[in-house]
Order: structure tokens, then sequence, then C-alpha cells
């Protein structure tokens, strides 16, 4: 709840007016920023401490389209500290929490999963629906191919270490 109320907030537009007027707009985005990152982090946490019933097995075919959806949200990630001309186009967080979100839950049938995933994508698509993801097209500047496929090549660096090292940060192996 902590995590869709700082990102939904912004919807009800006297509450970011009060906090930039309080703030300035600098200290405000970090205090948000912040607190998201702590409510990740608490999610994270205490993720695997209560009991799961499993609600349905993944699929065979689940699996190849999970990871391509992984490797879009780490493409998604590297493109928010890179220039790519994806960011012309898409609002590149939202994109990385759906594909991010959207991934796990299609492989995670245990209730636990379930709830967490599904909320994360919920909060983005109701970001996306309430208008409140920033607009793609104000950088309108045409990134070089080289850079485009330096970005792709860190993705796919970063989605397998990721990969790879997800039974050590996360405690669940991937499974094909």
């Amino acid at each position: 709840m902590g995590y869709a109320a700082l990102r939904l907030h912004a919807a009800f537009q006297p509450i970011p007016i009060w906090m930039t007027s309080v703030l300035g707009v600098n200290v405000y985005r970090r205090v948000i920023l912040s607190l998201t990152g702590l409510s990740l982090f608490g999610i994270a946490f205490f993720y695997n401490l209560p009991p799961s019933t499993l609600l349905w097995y993944h699929q065979s075919w689940s699996v190849p389209i999970a990871c391509l959806m992984m490797l879009c949200a780490c493409y998604a990630t590297i493109t928010l500290v890179h220039p790519s001309n994806a960011s012309r186009y898409v609002s590149i967080p939202t994109c990385l929490i759906l594909m991010w979100a959207g991934s796990h839950v299609l492989v995670n049938g245990d209730t636990t999963s379930v709830l967490v995933f599904s909320s994360f994508f919920i909060v983005a698509m109701l970001e996306f629906v309430l208008g409140l993801t920033q607009s793609s097209q104000e950088n309108v500047n045409v990134v070089p191919l080289v850079n485009e496929i330096s970005v792709f090549a860190i993705a796919l660096l970063l989605c397998g270490l990721l990969y790879y090292s997800h039974v050590y940060y996360a405690g669940v192996p991937i499974i094909w």
C-alpha cells in the first residue's frame, strides 16, 4: 500500500503542489524516490516470510516469455542512465515495472508472488491510465545506432547477471 501511495499520490494534485512548495522540486523528487526505494526494500525483505499456497504451476512456454520480458526490463533499466531512442516512444520507468512485474506473475503461481507482483503491475497500469507517467516525446534527440547497440549489449550482460545470480539475491532458482 505504501508503494502504491507513493507512486499514485500525484493524481491528487494538492499533495505534490504543497510538497514542492515546502521542499522544492529537487528535494521532493529525492524524498519520493527514497521512500519508494525503502518500500521496495521492505517488500523484498519480507517477501518470503509468509506461508504461501500454490495457485498454478508455470507452463513450459511461460519461462522463455518471462526471460524475454526480463531482457526488455533490463533494456529499460539501462536506458534510464544511457541515451537510447526507446525513451522517445515509451515511458521507461512504467515500462520497466510492467515488464518486470508481468514476467514474475507469469511464472510464479504462489499466493505471495501473485499478490506482490500483480500489485506492482496494477500500480504501473494505474500510473499509465491516470497520466502520471512523463511524456516520452519531450526528448526528441535521435541517438546514434552505436548507442543502441551498446545499450542492448549492457542489457544482455545485466540480464545474464540477474539470471545466474537470482538464486542468491531472491532465494529462488530460475527453472526451465
